[in-house]
Parts: structure tokens; sequence; C-alpha cells
């Protein structure tokens, strides 16, 4: 049995053995044992942080929220500042963005003739809430968006590993060790650790590498804000 303790603030992280394990006839198995790190997953990053917004329907500004784990009014707050910040102008005399909390979706009214907004824009907001279009004014009537309000983006982190062969994704051969649901809070540590973990076969048949890295559960690889992450692998 090799115990191996592998760190790192990267995403992927590899670990490189000095002296290769041998394995031939592939009888080697792997578990992961434990995972810690600080749950810092930011749910904006700049994947999704643009709000595009037109005044005069011609020339177009974008606001580029701060990479952090928001609540959706601190969102809608964070956009009102830097619209009145950049234009001068009270966002409520353009428009109103708020979540409707019983039908988990988020309506918007748009007051200004010439105002748009554009969630159809790469790495827009509009995907946590819940937007992908572009909305005009429409006589102040709301806009509701198309689905639901996504705060909070990762349900399940699945930890990979490049040594394994696992199952199968949504028709995506996987290379999945271990799969759980955060339930820290933000900033707190998340430590998990298994007193009898699953073992898979290892289908190297000479290890000098080992890659880890982890995903959401829809395979979006995750960003890890450089927290430093301890994973504890056994072999057997």
């Amino acid at each position: 049995m090799t115990e191996l303790v592998i760190i790192g603030n990267t995403n992927p992280i590899e670990f490189h053995l000095d002296v290769p394990i041998e394995n031939p006839e592939s009888r080697l198995t792997v578990g992961l044992k434990k995972i810690a790190f600080s749950y810092s997953i930011p749910n904006v990053d700049y994947r999704n942080n643009v709000f595009r917004y037109t005044i005069d329907g011609i020339e177009w500004l974008d606001i580029h929220i701060d990479q952090g784990a928001y609540q959706i009014e601190s969102i809608i707050l964070f956009i009102k500042n830097r619209v009145w910040a950049k234009t001068k102008i009270n966002p409520t005399q353009l428009y109103k963005i708020r979540a409707d909390s019983g039908s988990m979706r988020s309506k918007v009214i748009i007051f200004k003739e010439t105002f748009q907004i554009d969630f159809s824009c790469k790495n827009s907001v509009g995907s946590i809430f819940g937007f992908n279009s572009l909305l005009k004014y429409q006589n102040e009537k709301e806009h509701v968006s198309e689905n639901i309000v996504m705060v909070t983006t990762v349900t399940s982190i699945l930890v990979h590993c490049n040594l394994i062969n696992g199952g199968v994704i949504n028709g995506i051969r996987s290379q999945i060790l271990y799969e759980f649901s955060p339930d820290e809070e933000y900033g707190y540590l998340l430590d998990k650790e298994q007193a009898m973990p699953h073992y898979y076969n290892i289908c190297e048949k000479r290890i000098d590498k080992i890659k880890v890295w982890f995903t959401d559960q829809n395979l979006q690889e995750l960003n890890m804000n450089n927290e430093e992450v301890v994973l504890r692998l056994e072999l057997q």
C-alpha cells in the first residue's frame, strides 16, 4: 500500500514521482482518502461577469463585475453603482432588475426608450439572472427571464484523475475519482475524509506523473481561486 500526498493551488494539479511506480499487470488500484481546501470558488468570474448596456441605442458600454461570491441582490447593487458612476445618470431612471423569489426568475423593466441590455454577449452575467437575450424598451412592461436564477452555480465538485478510466457522464468518458457536494459556507475549510474510499483500477502501466483536476456537475472547469488543495491518495 502506498500513500501519496498531493498539494497544489492550480487546476489541474500535476505531481511528478521521483521514483516511478511499476504496474505491468494493471493490478494496482487508487482511492481518494482525503481532500481539503478553503471553499472560495466564486460564482462570478471572467466567464460570467459582463453587464453590457446602451443608453442611446448606439454606443455599447460594458461593466465587469469583480470576481467573487455574491448573492443576487449584491450583483444588482454592484451593477447599479457602476452604471451610475459611469453615466452620471440615476439607474432608476433607466431600468430596474429584481429577482422574484416565488418564480425563481429575474424580471427587468426598462424605462428609457433607447436603453437596452444585452444578456446575449460573451461572458454575460445574464447566465446568473437567467437571461440570454437582448432586452429593449417595451412600454415599461416586465421582461421575464427565460431560465431560473442561478446564483449557486456549483452543486457538485468532481475530482478527476489521469490514472483511471471511470464511467460515462452524458456520453462522455470520465476519469472521476470522487464526487461531493460543498456543504460549507464561502471562506470556510472544506475537508472531506473517507475511511473506506472506493478504489478504481489504474490503467497506467508505469506511474511517473499524477494529474488531478476539478470540475462542476456539468464537467466545467472550476475556478479554485488559487486556494491550496491537499489531497491524499492511496494505491494498493
